[in-house]
């Protein structure tokens, strides 16, 4: 079910639609932070951070026991089995950079020089005609990561939620209300980053 709610952003609160469910889930906990997992189709994970009021989603970002989240590294965020009031907000993030720089500084430097480029291992007949040369003028890389009730999509791929059942409710219930800047990250059946980042407003 979907509600309207506010959604207290790095520059203001504005009215998003939020995305809410009652389930049964592990719900982590550590020093600043709580967490969960969605769970989706094919073995993928959604994370969702929640920093704790008065915590920065930046300053979390670097921690120890967040980056675990990312990793298939073991976690040391205490966790527990319980009913979890989910409130996630529908966000849709998009992130472009110029990788330029960082590639001559890595010492990747003839791809952009016209007269040592040499990109005939893929290019269609494998040559250019005489006089003619192909290189790189800047090199663009983009992410976008976007979800709703429908599932999360990212890059050239969609993947679908998928809840496991529970055959016990446990004796708990907890809320999770995600109305503040937080971290994501979807890590495939490994446990190893897909996407991870930081929105501040949907």
């Amino acid at each position: 079910m979907n509600t309207q709610g506010i959604f207290h952003g790095a520059k203001g609160d504005v009215p998003v639609a939020f995305m809410n469910k009652k389930t049964i889930h592990n719900y982590y906990w550590g020093e600043g932070f709580a967490a969960i997992s969605y769970r989706m189709q094919g073995g993928d994970s959604m994370w969702f951070i929640l920093p704790d009021e008065g915590v920065e989603a930046e300053t979390l970002f670097n921690s120890q026991q967040v980056l675990e989240f990312m990793t298939p590294v073991k976690k040391t965020a205490e966790s527990k089995s319980l009913i979890v009031n989910m409130s996630i907000p529908k966000f849709d993030v998009e992130y472009n950079t110029d990788l330029s720089d960082v590639l001559k500084q890595m010492g990747i430097t003839d791809v952009f020089d016209p007269l040592k480029s040499d990109m005939s291992p893929v290019l269609k007949g494998g040559a250019l005609p005489s006089g003619y040369s192909l290189y790189a003028t800047e090199v663009k890389h983009g992410v976008r990561v976007r979800i709703d009730e429908k599932g999360c999509e990212g890059a050239a791929y969609t993947i679908i939620p998928a809840a496991p059942g529970a055959s016990e409710p446990p004796d708990d219930e907890v809320d999770f209300i995600v109305d503040r800047p937080f971290i994501f990250a979807v890590t495939d059946s490994n446990g190893l980053p897909i996407f991870a980042g930081i929105v501040n407003m949907p």
